[in-house]
């Protein structure tokens, strides 16, 4: 049967690292014992592929194409391990008769995670045993620079592109603008090759994941990228995840503008462009961080927000990479979740899932009521507690489903004749009455073992749970603003007393993920018309035309006005845009 195969591209140094643990999530679902396999419930084929090195071994690599700046890659070779056999070939390749000098990078430092993960892949090359052998804690708030230094999965030749006219983090020539991504033809032509490579070896492609930094010049790359997709594969599916970090080590209020001005530019591609846009970060809203009462999270770390996005990102798109019939396919997730022409949906999460806080199912009625639970996780929303909100459609995945026996049936509860799956999808119908809605569980809960960030509280923990019966997010709740969180003290902290997780890894975690078609999106089409009239002075500057970004502004508030509900209730900001 066909796999119904998905290719995945990647554009940007950050939607690198939310994709570098979106992989190893996954990785850590593989069953390598064939007795097991059987019982999987995710079908791996939809978005890897199998292989042959030159050596003749089978290789599971994903179906991925990145894009990365020079010196973003850190230690990772360009042309993957996986395929070379040790030899540099620097003596074949030198034609030259004189004389000649070699000048040699001094070799990169690996972490211990890597130094562990080599030894762990050696071991199942000669034993050929199930790989999930890491039973230990790594302090990688310290190591990580790069999304490489904590990669797992293995990349096929095919999957990296250079933007070699820019470096990373290069402060002289920056790569920070929407038009320096639109004047790459040579990247674009190399991006296109090797994803003409992946599509041609795939018996059913169904179309697209495309992760993109939509705060920089990839945002651009992606714009001139997009369009020959959409003209290439027309009968394709695409779901576009415009990602950013949660902080900058710079600032500045141009450099504030000009990173709105790059998601302004390439929203209205993505939309014009993709089946399905979700924007996702953990940006503050109003200096108000993003707070997760089950985690004590950095959010100075792209090492911990991308765990937290990709973990999002890993629970929305699992119900189309399924076994046989349990799920939908690409081009039916698209449906469930857009309605009409309103294609731009916004992502929640619940992580852990308080699942702890339940011995019954009044108790699961309860916190699904409470606003602790879920966390935005889709930047400039409207927060406006005042305004009407309606919901188009709702999707969710549940991951983690206790069996029956595991929650108690309580006296003469009107729940005692439900299920688990009943009373969540009662919840959100009672909340969105009359939207389109779709729920999806699963028996297993996502797997985080080493390298993912173990950041989690434990669940005993008092603050945790006063959290949840409280009904609402304290502005204490646990997080940390420093950079060591395993044990190692740190004086800028705010754990409210509570307690870390031990040394042993914490491997496996409750997640509610929801995608959600919303009025709220209104306030996505506001910052982004808004992010355009304020750089209108400078659009010389920005090589842009004047022209063209009026009918940017006014395509942006057309779409805007598709999400309007019937009673604005007065929410109507057109005059400050």
């Amino acid at each position: 049967m066909s796999a119904k195969e998905i290719i995945t591209l990647q554009l940007g140094h950050y939607a690198n690292f939310v994709g570098t643990h979106w992989w190893n999530i996954q990785e850590s679902t593989f069953e390598y014992d064939k007795s097991n396999q059987e019982k999987e419930e995710i079908n791996h084929d939809v978005l890897f592929r199998e292989g042959l090195t030159d050596r003749g071994e089978v290789t599971f690599t994903p179906r991925l194409v990145l894009t990365e700046l020079r010196g973003g890659l850190g230690g990772l070779r360009a042309d993957s391990d996986l395929y070379d056999d040790c030899n540099d070939g620097l003596s074949e390749s030198l034609t030259w008769d004189g004389k000649t000098e070699i000048y040699r990078q001094p070799p990169f430092e690996k972490n211990e995670y890597l130094k562990d993960l080599d030894s762990e892949q050696e071991s199942i090359k000669q034993e050929a045993t199930n790989g999930h052998g890491v039973s230990h804690s790594y302090n990688l708030e310290k190591d990580v620079k790069v999304w490489s230094d904590y990669l797992r999965t293995y990349l096929h030749p095919k999957s990296s592109v250079f933007v070699n006219d820019y470096h990373h983090n290069s402060p002289n020539n920056p790569f920070d603008l929407w038009t320096k991504g639109t004047c790459l033809p040579c990247v674009i032509d190399e991006l296109e090759e090797k994803i003409r490579f992946y599509a041609e070896e795939c018996d059913s492609l169904q179309g697209f994941h495309i992760i993109v930094d939509s705060c920089n010049g990839f945002s651009g790359l992606a714009s001139s990228l997009l369009p020959y997709l959409r003209d290439e594969f027309s009968s394709k599916d695409s779901v576009s995840f415009p990602v950013r970090p949660a902080t900058y080590t710079e600032d500045s209020v141009s450099k504030y503008n000009t990173r709105n001005l790059n998601l302004a530019l390439l929203l209205p591609v993505l939309m014009g462009n993709s089946s399905l846009v979700n924007p996702l970060s953990l940006e503050s809203d109003k200096k108000q961080d993003k707070l997760f009462p089950g985690l004590i999270y950095d959010v100075n770390l792209d090492y911990h927000t991308s765990a937290i996005l990709a973990s999002a990102l890993d629970s929305i798109t699992l119900n189309h990479r399924l076994k046989g019939n349990k799920g939908v396919d690409l081009d039916g997730f698209c449906n469930q979740a857009a309605v009409g022409t309103r294609n731009l949906v916004c992502s929640s999460l619940s992580m852990p899932f308080p699942l702890h806080c339940c011995d019954n199912l009044e108790d699961v009625n309860r916190v699904l009521s409470s606003t602790a639970t879920f966390t935005a996780i889709t930047p400039d929303i409207c927060t406006d507690l005042q305004a009407v909100v309606e919901c188009y459609s709702h999707t969710m995945s549940m991951r983690g489903t206790p069996a029956a026996e595991m929650l108690i049936r309580k006296g003469r509860s009107p729940f005692n004749s439900c299920e688990f799956s009943d009373v969540i999808e009662s919840h959100f119908a009672a909340k969105y009455p009359g939207s389109k809605r779709s729920c999806h569980f699963f028996t297993d809960c996502m797997k985080t073992e080493p390298p993912f960030p173990q950041f989690f509280i434990s669940e005993n923990t008092k603050a945790v749970s006063q959290a949840f019966q409280n009904g609402h997010h304290s502005n204490s709740s646990p997080r940390i603003n420093g950079h060591e969180i395993n044990g190692v003290s740190n004086n800028h902290a705010h754990t409210n007393g509570t307690a870390r997780t031990s040394n042993k890894p914490r491997t496996l975690v409750p997640v509610l993920a929801a995608l959600e078609c919303t009025s709220r999106a209104m306030g996505i089409f506001d910052s982004a018309a808004a992010a355009l009239n304020i750089s209108k002075s400078k659009y010389s500057v920005y090589g842009l035309e004047a022209e063209n970004m009026e009918s940017e502004i006014e395509y942006l508030l057309t779409m805007r006005d598709e999400y309007k509900p019937e009673m604005s209730n007065g929410w109507d900001t057109d005059e400050d845009i």
